[in-house]
């Protein structure tokens, strides 16, 4: 108990510390990836609605080369 009382953790405190910012991790990569597809997506539809390339990179904050690159 000493150990205990000085702060020390056990290990499975330590394994769940690493378990939480595994998951943390995940969740940001996660929406990260969810925002890129959803841009993709929007894209996609501009384009099929009969935006042009330069429209769709500014809408889109990208370049026009970026843009060209996802449509294709």
């Amino acid at each position: 108990m000493k150990l205990k009382e000085r702060g020390a953790c056990t290990m499975c405190e330590v394994l769940d510390r690493i378990e939480q910012r595994g998951l943390i991790q995940g969740r940001k990569e996660g929406i990260e990836e969810g925002i890129k597809e959803g841009i993709q997506q929007m894209i996609f539809k501009m384009y099929k609605n009969g935006y042009s390339i330069k429209q769709i990179a500014t809408v889109a904050e990208m370049s026009q080369q970026s843009v060209k690159m996802i449509i294709e």
